[in-house]
């Protein structure tokens, strides 16, 4: 199958074969590498069926099957970090949990302590 790569401007970089369409990321480095091609961030490369891959990351080089832009990418770095947000929110309720036992048993522990402290000075 012939693979065409063309820049986000739609600008043709240039043409190669490939027999495995699943190798395709390893395929089109290579062939970038042979060529002395910088393959910029979305471009994309078309099959002979119509079918399209976005390159999302040039260094290093990673595709996505179908069509894709910056506010994808951006929309999805976003809900990443939402669910980076979610387990530090988890872990944060953890340690106030933490916190809470230690403030209804360490204070009274430390106040009974002073008073016994206080008392044995008087008592001296």
């Amino acid at each position: 199958m012939t693979i065409f790569v063309f820049s986000n401007s739609d600008k043709l970089i240039g043409d190669f074969n490939i027999e495995n369409i699943d190798d395709l990321d390893s395929a089109l480095e290579k062939w970038a590498a042979a060529e002395k091609v910088q393959i910029p961030r979305f471009a994309y490369a078309t099959g002979a069926e119509g079918r399209r891959w976005t390159v999302i990351e040039n260094n290093p080089l990673t595709i996505v099957a179908g069509v894709a832009n910056e506010s994808d990418t951006q929309s999805d770095v976003v809900v990443n970090s939402s669910r980076q947000i979610d387990i530090l929110l988890k872990i944060l309720d953890a340690q106030e949990k933490q916190v809470f036992w230690i403030r209804i048993i360490g204070i009274p522990v430390l106040v009974g302590l002073i008073i016994t402290i206080l008392y044995v000075l008087k008592r001296l």
